[in-house]
This record gives structure tokens, C-alpha cells and sequence, in this order.
């Protein structure tokens, strides 16, 4: 579903002239994307393929907070410099 609304979105900025690729697009996920690394990683993933460029979730209920200080420290870094999406 959030594919056809993308394309959707891509076709209508072609039809007035304008470039898709200069829209920011963001995205909010639930707190289960930090389950892991491994999972808000591939959250990431699926949604920049589809043109995303903001990541935003929920926080990890209380007691959970590791994955998201590694997440924080060590997988958005690597992202932002691409070296895990490779």
C-alpha cells in the first residue's frame, strides 16, 4: 500500500512538472522497530527503496532502551554515511 501511494505521489509531481525527488518524505513507525538493530535496520531499508528520507519512531517501552542507544549510536550513524546500505 505505501508503494502505490508513492507512485501515486511520483506521477501526480511528474504530471505538474515537478521533480519527486526534490519531496522530503518521512515516515513514523511503532516502537517494535527497535526490537533490534537488525529490525529498525531493515525498517530503514524498506522504506529509503521507497524514497523515504526521515525515520521517526516511537520509543521502546522502559527497560528497553539498549537497542535504541545502539541504534543511536552505531546503525544511524552508518546510515548516514552509507556504509550499511550498501
Amino acid at each position: 500500500e505505501v508503494a502505490d501511494r508513492i507512485a501515486f505521489l511520483d506521477r501526480a509531481c511528474l504530471d505538474i512538472g515537478r521533480d519527486p525527488a526534490e519531496i522530503r518524505r518521512s515516515t513514523w513507525a511503532s516502537s517494535e522497530v527497535l526490537a533490534s538493530t537488525a529490525s529498525y535496520l531493515d525498517f530503514v531499508e524498506r522504506h529509503r527503496a521507497l524514497g523515504f528520507t526521515d525515520f521517526t519512531t516511537v520509543l521502546p517501552p522502559p527497560g528497553n532502551e539498549r537497542v535504541l542507544e545502539a541504534v543511536s549510536r552505531e546503525v544511524i550513524p552508518a546510515i548516514r554515511t552509507c556504509s550499511v546500505l550498501a
